[in-house]
């Protein structure tokens, strides 16, 4: 007998609501009484001892209607078997084996009960000893605060007494320190003062002679541009003529050597063009003027020197 057979009795012969399935499994499964109620089951319910649902509501409507008193009284109970010595012997013994099994499914309730009484106990035992560790925490935590508060206290008034001597030691040294001060001041004007004049008597770059010297070097880079272009067409026109004036035969150009030849000679002096055309127009034209820019800002830059490291001097002492 499985749990499907099980629940299939119990839905052909017994009410709409049936037991968990959890529950018919742990009974058929139980260590100790499953397998004698399997048998139980397997002996007992079937067609010749439970009614179906509809043999149960016809019995019903007979017993309603007052029909069943009468077919018992229309049976001849002579003719009825009686009951021998052995099925007898085995239905007290199935009921002795049914009592043994109601036994012991009472003493294994008995044992979960002792077993839930027993957790019960623990877990109060469990709670007045977490109750008495609250209790112990919460009077500790409340000294340590009374504690703490006391130290604040005292720290609070060491603070007071401590703040009230240091106003009165500054009250006494604020007017000092104001004169010292004052002449600091006064003595750092007077530096900056000077410091002042000495840069209004350097001299300031002149942006004429930046713009003129930007003006050069943009003219040079025309220049360059310029010669640049002129020898590479002198290059080319040279290059042409020496195809044209090339020997050729009636059927024949020239000969392709040649020609490959004149043309990497010629790719090679394009790229020397522009470094050449740049170093000579500089050599000849800006050079010449920054060096006599140069020497005209020279002194200027002398004094320039001089002036910033006597600065530098007195802002350290300023400082």
């Amino acid at each position: 007998m499985d749990l499907t057979a099980l629940r299939d009795l119990l839905s052909r012969y017994g009410r709409g609501t049936l037991p968990d399935e959890n529950v018919l499994q742990d009974a058929l499964n139980d260590s100790n009484h499953g397998t004698a109620f399997k048998e139980w089951i397997s002996t007992h319910t079937g067609t010749e001892n439970l009614l179906s649902k509809d043999e149960l509501s016809l019995y019903l409507s007979l017993d309603q209607a007052g029909l069943v008193d009468e077919l018992v009284a229309s049976k001849e109970l002579a003719t009825v078997e009686a009951i021998g010595e052995a099925e007898l012997r085995a239905a007290v013994q199935e009921l002795d084996r049914s009592t043994t099994i109601i036994n012991k499914q009472t003493e294994t309730l008995r044992q979960h009960h002792n077993a839930l009484a027993k957790l019960a106990d623990g877990n109060a035992k469990s709670t007045e000893s977490r109750r008495e560790m609250e209790a112990n925490w919460t009077s500790r935590r409340a000294a340590e605060r009374r504690a703490l508060g006391s130290k604040v206290e005292e720290l609070s008034q060491q603070l007071g007494y401590r703040s009230s001597d240091m106003e009165q030691q500054a009250a006494m040294t604020t007017e000092s320190v104001h004169e010292v001060i004052e002449e600091a001041l006064r003595s750092d004007d007077k530096l900056l003062s000077s410091l002042q004049k000495l840069g209004w008597e350097l001299d300031p770059e002149d942006p004429e002679e930046t713009q003129n010297v930007a003006t050069l070097r943009e003219c040079c880079m025309r220049v360059i541009k310029y010669t640049v272009e002129v020898t590479r067409t002198k290059l080319d026109r040279t290059y042409l003529e020496a195809l044209e004036s090339a020997p050729r035969s009636e059927h024949t150009d020239a000969p392709a050597g040649e020609v490959k030849a004149l043309q990497e000679e010629l790719e090679s002096l394009y790229t020397e063009i522009l470094p050449v055309a740049q170093m000579s127009v500089e050599q000849q034209y800006l050079e010449p003027a920054l060096k006599s820019l140069s020497d005209k800002n020279g002194q200027s830059v002398s004094r320039s020197m001089a002036a910033i490291s006597y600065v530098s001097i007195s802002m350290l002492y300023v400082v």
